[in-house]
């Protein structure tokens, strides 16, 4: 796996139609009341947080995820550090 990151090789498969189907579904259904709070909470927390996470977290934050963290750890392998 680490060789197919590196070259660039690794490839994600399709999802199944009946995934994307159940996606489609979810998107047309409204937020329910309680994620509402939840969010403007979030809203308020993030500026307040988000500077005292280190550059290396990928999990859970704005503007970043999995492909961020790939990316990171094929720079990692191609500079040689692990």
């Amino acid at each position: 796996m680490l060789v197919r990151l590196v070259t660039g090789s690794a490839q994600s498969k399709p999802m199944a139609s009946r995934a994307t189907r159940n996606l489609q579904e979810d998107s047309r259904n409204p937020r329910p009341d309680g994620q509402k709070p939840q969010q403007a909470i979030a809203n308020m927390l993030t500026p307040i947080f988000e500077p005292q996470y280190s550059d290396m977290s990928f999990g859970f934050r704005p503007g970043r995820g999995a492909h961020g963290a790939l990316l990171q750890t094929k720079r990692f392998v191609e500079d040689g550090c692990i």
